[in-house]
């Protein structure tokens, strides 16, 4: 399938590819349900020799939908299609915004000591969530490009040909023969031999880790007997060095035996309030050094209180012209009523990178559900002012969290000014979960019709759409400098199938004006909008209507 801007599934609209790699094709789409991207994994029999594959890719989908944890993608979905006589599989995930370490070094970002600490430290944890399956899961292919950092530096871990592979080994075992997956240079010596186990994913993490402070490929790094000699290219403390050198060892018996030891000590590496001694120090600093501490403890004096950092000044230019000024308004106090007990979940809500409550007052309202069942769930979610939440009487299982702030008291709640997000998070009976929810603003389309008010013409699917007459002028509210929109045209044939992409781009302008044919009595357009900011989405269009409301506006051209 190449062609974008296709709707599959009457659910998601094809917007762009996102990379291509040996039999599949991952694309961006649109899940016009959550109004939420999506990333699509196409995996075509065009390019595969045998049908057995089939299989073994549902399987593989089936384990998938079983992983839960904030930093894998949640898997959406799972279907087929048959397209020029061949049949397609699609996997659905949850489409991360960043960018894979491999670009981030590329584009010249050079990381610090306590940056890949992070990294390794929430990675690590990922892992031990993989290793504390039942039976323990190995992705065998962690390297660069395979994890993504976000904008806001939250890394996620990609491609889990892993369960696929180890799926193929299935096979393998009864047919014969051994497979090896992974990539030269990040694979270690027992998983080049075809007997991975679970902390060959260390050894990988490490030599990642490695790349990122050297800015070097593993296999360009020269070697004392089999381990790499990493430590004349980075700049880094000796402890984590010495961590460093326990991920990478050769013998997987001296490696971590499990990602909770490996936590273990870069916890208590991140915790240690030592001065910074880079590898290599000579050892007639260390004096001085001691020096320094002696004068840093006198210093430190029990009768003084540890001073909080200053908030950080906004730097959003959003305009919301149709949203409630808070500017000289001082707001309303509020008192959250805190149940008894402790929260399975705490939180913050955010829009465009920063709390939203330095945007508006209003209190936010809470929405779940049950991801497995599928239907709505009640739970006691409250709102402890400064964008802060928590949530309550929540069990153990896979849940969705809407959230819907009416910014604007102008008009109901859910239209152009407003707030809304979706998000998918996994509670756990092991320790509270920390979400960053981040909000959407809601557009306003100022032509051909205003969305500020119910649609007239708006009805059932392929019923009464707004009839408008050629050339087309669109136009909406601005966000804000440094903002992009990306908008789509869909002609749709009813009841509601995708016939052809009309038009679609990136743009900051806020006027389109386009020469669109007339439509067939059967057809219709849809248009969906977008808006990004540094990376960042940070506004949708949302229209309703006598029918109820959707995350696109529809019109016949006469």
């Amino acid at each position: 399938m190449e062609q974008t801007h296709l709707i599959l599934q009457e659910r998601y609209v094809i917007q762009t590819v996102l990379g291509r790699g040996g039999f599949a094709t991952t694309y961006l789409a649109e899940d016009t349900r959550s109004g939420h991207s999506v990333a699509i994994k196409c995996l075509s029999f065009e390019h595969i020799d045998e049908w057995k594959t089939w299989e073994l890719a549902e399987r593989e989908a089936k384990v998938l939908k079983h992983l839960h944890h904030p930093q894998i993608p949640d898997y959406i979905d799972f279907f087929t299609r048959e397209h020029s006589d061949q049949l397609e599989v699609y996997l659905v995930q949850e489409f991360v915004e960043g960018k894979n370490l491999a670009q981030w070094v590329k584009e010249g970002r050079h990381f610090s000591e306590t940056e890949v600490v992070r990294i390794a430290l929430s990675l690590a944890g990922v892992l031990e969530y993989l290793q504390h399956r039942s039976p323990p899961i190995i992705h065998r292919d962690i390297k660069p490009s395979n994890i993504i950092l976000t904008y806001d530096n939250r890394p996620y871990l990609i491609d889990f040909g892993a369960v696929r592979d180890q799926l193929l080994s299935e096979r393998t075992r009864l047919m014969g023969g051994v497979t090896i997956v992974g990539t030269y240079g990040y694979m270690p010596l027992e998983q080049f031999e075809g007997r991975p186990v679970p902390n060959s994913d260390i050894f990988s993490l490490g030599m990642t880790l490695i790349y990122l402070l050297s800015h070097r490929e593993p296999a360009d790094i020269d070697k004392k007997g089999l381990k790499l000699n990493f430590r004349p290219v980075v700049h880094i403390s000796a402890g984590f060095a010495r961590i460093l050198d326990k991920m990478i060892e050769p013998d997987h018996t001296r490696r971590y035996p499990s990602a909770t030891a490996l936590k273990r000590d870069l916890e208590n590496l991140q915790q240690r309030r030592v001065p910074y001694i880079p590898v290599g120090t000579p050892k007639f600093w260390l004096p001085v050094l001691g020096v320094i501490l002696l004068f840093l403890v006198l210093m430190v004096r029990p009768d003084r209180p540890p001073v909080a950092p200053e908030d950080t000044p906004s730097t959003s230019n959003i305009t919301r012209q149709s949203s409630r000024s808070t500017e000289n308004t001082p707001a309303p106090e509020y008192k959250p009523t805190i149940p008894e007990g402790n929260p399975v979940v705490k939180g913050q809500l955010r829009f465009d990178g920063q709390p939203v409550h330095r945007l508006t007052s209003a209190i936010p309202r809470f929405w779940f559900r049950n991801e497995d069942s599928g239907k709505a769930y009640t739970a006691n979610a409250v709102y402890l002012g400064e964008s802060q939440f928590a949530i309550y009487d929540l069990p153990a299982g896979r849940f969705g969290i809407s959230v819907n702030i009416d910014a604007n008291p102008a008009n109901p709640s859910s239209y152009p000014g407003d707030f809304r997000a979706w998000e998918v998070f996994q509670v756990t009976e092991q320790r509270p979960l920390y979400l960053e929810i981040d909000l959407q603003q809601i557009i306003r389309l100022l032509a051909p019709q205003d969305n500020d008010r119910v649609l007239k013409g708006w009805g059932a699917v392929c019923d009464n759409e707004v009839v408008i007459t050629s050339p087309v002028t669109f136009r909406w509210e601005s966000l804000g400098e440094g903002v992009y929109y990306d908008y789509a045209i869909q002609l749709i044939g009813c009841p509601y199938e995708s016939k052809r992409s009309i038009a679609g781009e990136t743009t900051p302008r806020t006027t389109l004006e386009l020469n669109l044919p007339p439509n067939a009595a059967n057809e219709f357009y849809l248009l969906t909008l977008y808006a990004r900011k540094n990376g960042r989405r940070i506004g949708m269009l949302m229209t309703h209507g006598a029918n109820g409301y959707g995350w696109d506006y529809r019109f016949r051209v006469r």
